[in-house]
């Protein structure tokens, strides 16, 4: 079942073309995923006090129009489905009129935040959160780094980038991400699909490369493909398909 939370966008949620931020996005689907959890064994006050956490491992978003600022939205989330291993869970947004904006697939674990591994799904955990067993896998796109790339930028993980799992917060890959590319190119271009997917932990004080690889596919639309890297460790690797903003 679906769960619905109600914005409205400020300002300064908005980057200068006065359309949601990435990263703002994700933050405020977060923040409905947990206000929905928030009563389940599934809370993050519940699993800090367990020792344990929610680490996404893949995301999918479909984007059909980023909401501007001072429009009302109604955000939701729902619990797709688990199997031994992993936990799916679907967001979305959409306007006062119902129409759709944008929906997102992500690929959760459970995670051990002293031993800092994986953890099988807790049965006890999937059943009050209303998720379903799935008897198959969904699919995600497969992205694999490239021989060579065009660009980099370096940046260092501080305080505040960190969420309370103790390493970097997902939402700031989208601002390591979307700074590799030009001012005037994100004036003038908006995200159609991204798919995200996280291999390793970024911590606190690691200095990390962001690499970036263009290409224009058409007149209108374009496609953006990075990597992340701690040393000679990927740590995360996205694709961005861009049209022309109308």
């Amino acid at each position: 079942m679906k769960f619905y939370k109600d914005y409205r966008v400020q300002y300064d949620d908005c980057d200068e073309t006065k359309r949601l931020k990435l990263t703002t996005m994700i933050n405020m689907l977060m923040e409905v995923s947990e206000a929905q959890l928030a009563n389940t064994l599934g809370s993050a006050k519940a699993m800090n006090e367990q020792g344990r956490g929610w680490v996404v491992t893949q995301y999918e978003f479909h984007v059909k129009r980023l909401p501007k600022a001072l429009e009302a939205v109604k955000a939701w989330t729902e619990a797709a489905g688990y199997n031994r291993f992993l936990c799916y869970r679907d967001f979305g947004m959409e306007d006062l009129e119902g129409n759709e904006l944008l929906t997102v697939h992500s690929q959760w674990v459970l995670f051990d935040l002293k031993l800092r591994k994986m953890l099988p799904t807790d049965p006890d955990l999937v059943k009050g959160i209303g998720a379903p067993k799935l008897a198959k896998v969904p699919r995600f796109k497969r992205l694999r780094p490239l021989e060579a790339y065009d660009s980099s930028h370096v940046y260092r993980v501080r305080y505040y980038d960190l969420d309370t799992n103790h390493h970097m917060n997902n939402g700031r890959y989208f601002d390591w991400i979307v700074d590799t590319l030009p001012r005037d190119f994100l004036n003038q271009h908006v995200p159609v699909r991204i798919d995200l997917r996280f291999d390793k932990e970024v911590q606190y004080g690691d200095e990390a490369q962001s690499w970036l690889k263009f290409t224009r596919t058409s007149q209108e639309e374009c496609l953006s493909q990075h990597l992340i890297k701690v040393g000679e460790d990927d740590m995360a690797l996205c694709e961005i398909a861009w049209r022309k903003s109308l």
